[in-house]
């Protein structure tokens, strides 16, 4: 890796620090998969290692673990660091990562698996899955679809969040939705809301008639072997 191109990604590392922002859906953890090495052979990545320590230094974190894949080369994972800041437990293959947003993209293939099912469509309405989904924004609620939950674009954002991280049931937020500010009119602009995305989650598994966590187990993660994988803590956690 030259030294301009360290130079570009440890700029943009520092610009993307000062706005990180981080929001779960519901907690997902995630096992590296089985199949990777972790001593790479030599070759154009020889020096990542010293990279990822300088992202490590760059992002203040105790470890981080980077998966290599391309066209040319075996699944590869390199890792930096250890799991906790006392430097006792080093990072390794079998080290779970809080997913946090990135459990987005579970639900948004739950919700692909579902359309192409024809159980529900992208354009179905908030409002004929969940009958009691209010919002500040009378047009909103009336017309707000499983589209414009996914792509962010009901209007209401991410600083109309009290809390975050809560363990309460998705449903939770369904009586408290009416009280969240708009930060801006519906469809106008992109509005990133974990809480519209959870919202979303409330539709799908009530389209399956099942609850969320059993969805994703039983569409996702069994059918793909994700052992690694859990809702929530691990169990031996």
């Amino acid at each position: 890796m030259n030294g301009s191109i360290q130079k570009n990604l440890r700029e943009r590392l520092r610009c993307k620090r000062s706005s990180r922002f981080f929001i779960t859906f519901l907690s997902l953890f995630c096992l590296i998969p089985t199949g990777f090495t972790q001593s790479p052979t030599p070759g154009p990545l020889d020096d990542l290692h010293p990279f990822l320590e300088m992202v490590r230094d760059d992002l203040n974190i105790p470890g981080i673990a980077v998966v290599v894949v391309g066209p040319e080369t075996n699944m590869q994972i390199y890792t930096s660091g250890y799991c906790e800041t006392d430097g006792s437990v080093p990072i390794d293959a079998h080290t779970r990562f809080h997913l946090a947003s990135l459990t987005k993209t579970f639900n948004a293939t739950l919700a692909a698996a579902l359309v192409d099912e024809g159980l529900l469509s992208w354009d179905t309405r908030v409002k004929d899955v969940i009958p009691e989904f209010e919002l500040s924004d009378p047009m909103a609620s009336e017309h707000a679809t499983l589209r414009d939950l996914l792509c962010h674009r009901v209007g209401i954002g991410r600083n109309s969040l009290p809390s975050f991280n809560r363990w309460e049931s998705p449903e939770w937020w369904l009586p408290r939705l009416v009280h969240l500010p708009f930060e801006s009119s519906f469809r106008d602009n992109t509005q990133y809301s974990g809480v519209m995305v959870t919202v979303s989650g409330i539709m799908l598994a009530r389209t399956a008639k099942s609850d969320w966590e059993s969805l994703l187990n039983n569409r996702l993660l069994e059918p793909l072997n994700m052992q690694g994988s859990t809702l929530g803590l691990p169990r031996n956690a």
